[in-house]
């Protein structure tokens, strides 16, 4: 079914467009592979172990993805994207995102919100709420010894800066977030 119209029009294809992701793998993946026991719990990790055996691209362009974007149908459905190229429609929903990204992108069980507590974010900043990226990122460069808490630490700041990232370090953490994190085994199984 050919869409009535695409968001962009063809006076935009030869426009240039700045994307910027909020999304930091390779600073992220680096600083974590100079934390030996840490670096060893993500590569094993069943959904994240990937992204540690992933080539480092070191400069991350965009290009494919604006022309891509470029195509984009315009429709009524809101949870999944439409593309037209070469006048073949093509879907690009959070199925097709858990293919391409190998990460578990099933539903979120019933009770996801009671999931793990608040006590590790509490230990370490004293508070459970209004806690930044920045905070967490330098509590990381603190920890010198290799713990659990540590472990918990670059997980909260993976998650962070890659799975849910936010484009400043000011931003603050999703409580859901600070709350898992106190389980490492709960983070290996939810999606």
């Amino acid at each position: 079914m050919v869409p009535e119209k695409l968001y962009f029009g063809p006076t935009e294809y030869s426009q240039g467009c700045r994307i910027l992701t909020r999304c930091s793998v390779r600073a992220v993946v680096d600083k974590i592979d100079k934390l030996n026991e840490e670096k060893a719990w993500f590569r094993v990790h069943p959904q994240f172990k990937h992204i540690f055996h992933m080539f480092k691209e070191p400069n991350h362009m965009n290009q494919g993805f604006w022309m891509l974007l470029l195509q984009t149908a315009h429709t009524d459905r809101l949870s999944e994207c439409w593309f037209v190229v070469n006048g073949v429609p093509i879907r690009y929903s959070l199925g097709e995102h858990a293919l391409l990204s190998e990460l578990d992108c099933r539903d979120y069980p019933v009770d996801y919100n009671n999931l793990g507590n608040t006590k590790f974010v509490e230990k370490h900043f004293g508070r459970a709420d209004k806690i930044k990226i920045g905070d967490v990122e330098e509590k990381l460069n603190e920890m010198k010894d290799t713990s659990v808490d540590r472990k918990k630490m670059a997980l909260l700041w993976f998650l962070c800066k890659v799975v849910k990232a936010k484009y400043k370090t000011d931003g603050t953490i999703d409580t859901f977030l600070l709350s898992v994190v106190s389980d490492l085994n709960v983070c290996k199984s939810i999606p």
